[in-house]
């Protein structure tokens, strides 16, 4: 196994830049507990929590972008334009 388990992740990499960005801009806290297991707590400061509409924008809008694409795959896949096809 060397070793593999010890190794950071891209993904944990792109999680702790992203954590120190967030709280280096005042967006979010951090608080550190001093238990067994050790215990860490992120929460948004009002600044942070002033980017809920903005986020909330961009969820409604993946979910309509979602449904789209959901849309036109099943079009592509319906039993008229197969047959439009068959015959190339």
């Amino acid at each position: 196994m060397d070793g593999w388990a010890e190794r950071p992740t891209q993904r944990h990499g792109t999680q702790l830049q992203l954590e120190d960005g967030l709280r280096r801009r005042g967006d979010a806290e951090r608080t550190v507990y001093a238990e067994v297991p050790p215990r860490v707590e992120y929460a948004l400061t009002d600044f942070g929590r002033s980017l809920a509409p903005v986020l909330a924008a961009m969820q409604s809008w993946g979910a309509a972008f979602k449904e789209r694409m959901l849309a036109r795959q099943g079009a592509d896949a319906s039993p008229e334009r197969t047959q439009a096809t068959d015959g190339d």
